[in-house]
């Protein structure tokens, strides 16, 4: 298939991988799945492919899209790919219900971002499945290595490790922040 335009969007979520693939599968079946003409899950890769029964979408045209989930350190981001760019992103048809419902299971706002994917192609999304993504978000990487070292002294609490030992390993994990 040739390369287009994707409207995409990236929602974090404090969940693991496969804890957020379990949701997006569930999400799919509340929002009446009976509707997509194709369906499939990729269960190694965590990603779902859908393609809706013509006339779903508002503008009469099938409109594919993916959605994956891709860790991000201890925790994950659910990312939304819907072939569907007109003058600017497009979220009404895919993207709001899955975000909404989303919300609404997790009963918080969650963060998400929108943007335009200018010339990729299925293979290319399909190919970025799986993914870790590396967080930019700082607060997030010094909250996970405060649990990381909280975990250590824990550890060295009861006995496993030395003091030597947990001096070390918490070195390590405050030089990789």
């Amino acid at each position: 298939m040739g390369t287009k335009r994707i409207s995409f969007a990236r929602i974090r979520i404090n969940k693991t991988q496969d804890e957020s693939f379990e949701l997006i599968k569930n999400v799919l079946d509340v929002l009446n799945l009976q509707k997509w003409k194709e369906k499939t899950i990729n269960e190694e890769k965590y990603f779902i492919f859908c393609r809706p029964k013509l006339g779903f979408i508002s503008n009469k045209v099938t409109n594919n899209f993916y959605i994956m989930t891709k860790s991000e350190g201890t925790n994950s981001v659910i990312d939304i790919y819907y072939d569907l760019v007109t003058f600017g992103i497009q979220t009404k048809p895919v993207i709001d219900p899955i975000y909404n419902k989303l919300c609404e299971m997790e009963s918080e706002k969650l963060q998400i971002e929108l943007k335009i994917i200018e010339s990729t192609t299925y293979e290319e999304i399909e190919e970025s499945a799986n993914e870790s993504i590396r967080s930019d978000n700082s607060t997030q990487n010094a909250n996970s290595v405060a649990d990381e070292i909280a975990k250590l002294a824990k550890l060295k609490e009861s006995g496993a490790l030395t003091d030597d030992e947990f001096t070390k390993m918490k070195n390590d994990l405050i030089e990789k922040m």
